[in-house]
C-alpha cells in the first residue's frame, strides 16, 4: 500500500510530489497520469506570493523564470504601477528539475488513466483495455478544469471561468512595451457585451505575447474564441507593423469551484480543489505558498482525509472564499467601462496603499493573518466610489449570510 497517490501530472500535482519526496524520503509516493510531458501553457505569477517559500531553497529565481517585469495597468489610457513583480515561468526548466529529481527517488511513475476513486482505491486504465487498482492511504487530485473523480463539492455554485485567445507575436520593428501590462482595457466595434481586456509580456524587444481575455463569464461559447482573435487582431494592427505570429494558444481558466466536502475520497488541489486565486484564476503560486501546510497536516493527521480537509479549509479560509466568491459575481454583473472602472480604483485605492489586504484577500498569502491588521487594512474599500462600495456590501451580505451558504460551508 502507497501512504500518498497523486494524480495527475500538471505543475500542481508535480510540486506536492516534489516537495512530499524532499521532505517526506520515508514516504511511499505514486504518481498516475496518461502521460509525462514538459508543461505546456504560459504561467505566470506574483513575485510576493511566493516570497520567503521552500522553492527558492530548491531552485534559484534566475532559472525557475525565464522573465522577471515590473507591472502595469492601463484601463481606458488611466495608467498605473503596480507594486510587484511579475514572473512568467520556465517550463522547461522546472520540469526537468521535477523530473530529474525523482529519478533518484523511489516514486513510482505510473502511466494511466484514472477511472474512478473510492475508499483508498485508485482505478485507472493501464491500457484500452486493463484495468487496475493502488490501495493507498491518501489521494492528492490534480485534474485541472477537468470533472473531478474522488471530490464532491460542499454546495452547488456557478463555476466563473476566464476565457481567452492568445499570441506570441514577432514584431516587423520593436515595440516599446518594458513592463507586463496586466489588464489593458480598450473600447471594441464589435460585439459590446462580450467584455474583455488584453495582457502582454514583452518577452523581447521585438516579442509580445498578447492574450485578449473574457474577465469573468459563467458561460463557454466557441463565438468567443472568434471575438476575442479579432480583437486581438486588431491591437497588433495598432502597432503599424508587419509581423509574425510564432505561436497559438486558447484555453479556459477555472476562477472558482468550491470548497470540497470533507468526506471526499480524495483531496482537491490546484483548480479542481479550488486553491486557486480567485479573481485572477492563477493556481501555480497558490500550490506552492500552500504546499508545505497540506503536506504536513496529511502526515499530522495521520493520512485522514476527513481531518486534512477539516483543518485545511478553515472557517478562515471558508470566509475568505465567500468573500472573493463575492468580487466575482460583482465582476460579472459590471459592463466593460464599470469593470474598467472598478479595476482601477481597486489598484489605486487597495492595492497601492495596502498591499497587506491585497495579499490576503487577491493572493490568498492567508496562513498568518493579524485580525487588528486585516480588519483596519479593510478599511481601505470605503476609499472606492460609492457605487462600487455599495456593489461590494451588497454581494458581500448576500454570501455571508445567506442561509444556503450558511448551512453547506459553515
Amino acid at each position: 500500500m502507497y501512504d500518498i497517490i497523486l494524480i495527475g501530472s500538471g505543475p500542481s500535482s508535480m510540486l506536492y510530489l516534489l516537495y512530499l519526496v524532499i521532505n517526506y524520503p520515508e514516504l511511499k509516493l505514486g504518481i498516475i497520469a496518461p502521460n509525462f510531458d514538459i508543461f505546456h501553457c504560459t504561467y505566470g505569477l506574483f513575485l510576493s506570493q511566493i516570497e520567503n517559500t521552500w522553492i527558492y531553497d530548491l531552485i534559484k529565481k534566475e532559472e525557475l523564470f525565464s522573465h522577471i517585469w515590473d507591472m502595469e495597468i492601463d484601463c481606458y489610457g488611466k495608467k498605473l504601477n503596480i507594486p510587484d513583480k511579475y514572473a512568467l515561468i520556465n517550463n522547461t526548466v522546472l520540469y526537468n528539475y521535477i523530473i530529474d529529481y525523482l529519478e533518484n527517488s523511489k516514486v513510482d511513475i505510473i502511466f494511466g488513466n484514472v477511472n474512478d476513486i473510492q475508499d483508498r482505491k485508485v482505478f485507472y486504465y493501464a491500457n484500452r483495455n486493463t484495468l487496475k487498482c493502488k490501495e493507498t492511504k491518501f489521494i492528492l487530485e490534480g485534474i485541472g478544469y477537468r470533472k473531478p473523480i474522488g471530490l464532491q463539492y460542499r454546495m452547488d455554485l456557478v463555476f466563473y471561468k476566464q476565457i481567452f485567445y492568445g499570441f506570441e507575436v514577432k514584431m516587423g520593428k520593436k515595440h516599446n512595451i518594458k513592463k507586463v501590462i496586466l489588464i489593458d482595457w480598450k473600447d471594441h466595434n464589435d460585439n459590446l457585451d462580450t467584455k474583455s481586456f488584453c495582457y502582454i509580456l514583452p518577452l523581447d524587444e521585438y516579442t509580445l505575447f498578447m492574450e485578449e481575455t473574457i474577465l469573468v463569464t459563467d458561460l463557454v461559447k466557441e463565438e468567443y474564441y472568434i471575438i476575442l482573435k479579432k480583437r486581438l487582431r486588431n491591437r497588433i494592427q495598432k502597432f503599424n507593423t508587419k509581423y509574425i505570429i510564432k505561436k497559438r494558444e486558447k484555453n479556459i481558466i477555472l476562477l472558482n469551484t468550491c470548497i470540497p466536502k470533507s468526506n471526499s475520497y480524495s483531496f482537491g488541489i490546484g483548480q479542481g480543489g479550488n486553491m486557486i486565486n480567485m479573481m485572477s484564476g492563477y493556481t501555480i503560486a497558490y500550490n506552492i505558498y500552500h504546499i508545505p501546510e497540506v503536506c504536513k497536516l496529511i502526515v499530522e493527521k495521520n493520512f485522514n482525509t476527513k481531518l486534512v480537509y477539516q483543518n485545511y479549509w478553515s472557517l478562515k479560509r471558508k470566509i475568505l472564499f465567500l468573500i472573493n466568491y463575492s468580487g466575482i459575481e460583482l465582476l460579472n454583473n459590471l459592463n466593460q467601462t464599470e469593470t474598467a472602472e472598478f479595476q482601477y480604483q481597486y489598484f489605486k485605492e487597495i492595492v497601492k496603499k495596502s498591499y497587506y489586504q491585497h495579499k490576503i484577500t487577491f493572493l490568498n498569502c492567508d496562513s498568518n493573518i493579524d485580525l487588528k491588521q486585516f480588519i483596519k487594512s479593510s478599511s481601505y474599500y470605503f476609499k472606492l466610489s460609492e457605487k462600487y462600495l455599495y456593489k461590494i456590501l451588497f454581494y458581500s451580505f448576500y454570501n455571508l449570510f445567506s442561509p444556503y451558504k450558511i448551512y453547506y460551508l459553515l
